[in-house]
């Protein structure tokens, strides 16, 4: 973690569950609101957007979800009332004591700006009948302000359908 970053605990069987981890998110993005004067855009991983999705709809809280909107940050793929979620691949799923617990990250979306190189695509043969194709590309997410950064993790984030 970055010096700085402010950090949200969600532990206990009632933080995972549909009602407990919207309240758990909910209270998360009001926290950060009132320290950044900011809404947040989530981050989180495909098995925790997944499994916010069937807890809520599980809960009845399903209107609490909604399509991603224009203007919306690339990658976002619902919402959480307000809330553009992101859904990322490269975030980690095996922290924690039991090694299967992930995080989630609330950001200012104008707090961090995004590099990506061109892609580079290098193509080799190492022999007559095989072709090596390997595409790179680089990315960095320099954060001009650690304070509007906010990590949520605890327990409750290890629970998965």
């Amino acid at each position: 973690a970055v010096s700085g970053t402010g950090a949200i605990t969600a532990t206990g069987a009632a933080d995972g569950d549909g009602a407990g981890l919207l309240a758990t998110l909910t209270k998360a993005g009001a926290t950060y609101a009132g320290v950044s004067g900011r809404l947040p855009v989530m981050v989180a991983a495909p098995r925790r957007v997944q499994y916010l999705t069937y807890q809520l709809g599980a809960a009845g809280l399903a209107p609490s979800l909604g399509p991603a909107q224009p203007g919306d940050p690339a990658g976002t793929v619902l919402r959480l009332g307000a809330v553009p979620i992101i859904s990322s691949g490269a975030m980690p799923t095996n922290l924690g004591a039991g090694s299967n617990e992930d995080r989630v990250i609330l950001l200012a979306e104008q707090d961090a700006a995004l590099y990506l190189s061109e892609p580079e695509v290098t193509v080799s043969a190492p022999s007559v009948s095989t072709v090596t194709l390997q595409a790179t590309q680089y990315a960095a997410l320099p954060v001009l302000r650690p304070g509007s950064v906010h990590i949520v993790s605890g327990t409750a984030l290890a629970r998965v359908l």
